[in-house]
């Protein structure tokens, strides 16, 4: 599996979100070196927090991300397994998610697909991706276990 619809999670209420300039005043939790216009992850309201968490059996960690170009191939390190994702805007009328062999010498593509806004999704990041084709901020939600 590398992507599956989740739904049973509703849309998130318009009323819960916050705008992408009110997330980035909130502390980013990425810790690498980009940009936080290029990535961020942001700690979100409690309002969204207590929302999401109801639709989950564990505790969760839930982010507002940022994504201000196409990003490399990676594997999401130090979370094991998957990530739900809920986009709030797709960052352009093309951006793909793809899914590659090897993450250091890729020579095949396992899977790609576009994904809806407004839309729960279950990613699994330990295999390497990318998004690509992004042409204006991408801004989503993830969700992952505690």
């Amino acid at each position: 599996m590398y992507i599956e619809k989740l739904n049973f999670i509703p849309k998130v209420p318009n009323n819960l979100l916050l705008t992408i300039e009110e997330a980035m005043d909130n502390e980013n939790t990425y810790q690498g070196s980009a940009p936080k216009n290029i990535y961020g992850s942001f700690i979100c309201n409690e309002s969204l927090y207590d929302w999401i968490q109801q639709y989950f059996n564990y505790e969760v960690i839930v982010r507002y991300q940022i994504i201000g170009q196409d990003l490399p191939l990676h594997r999401d390190h130090g979370i094991i397994g998957t990530k739900a994702n809920y986009l709030i805007t797709s960052g352009g009328e093309n951006v793909i998610t793809q899914w590659w062999d090897d993450e250091h010498n890729p020579s095949k593509m396992l899977y790609e697909e576009k994904c809806d806004i407004n839309t729960w999704y279950n990613l699994n990041i330990e295999e390497p991706h990318t998004v690509l084709n992004v042409k204006e901020t991408r801004y989503s939600i993830t969700v992952r276990k505690k």
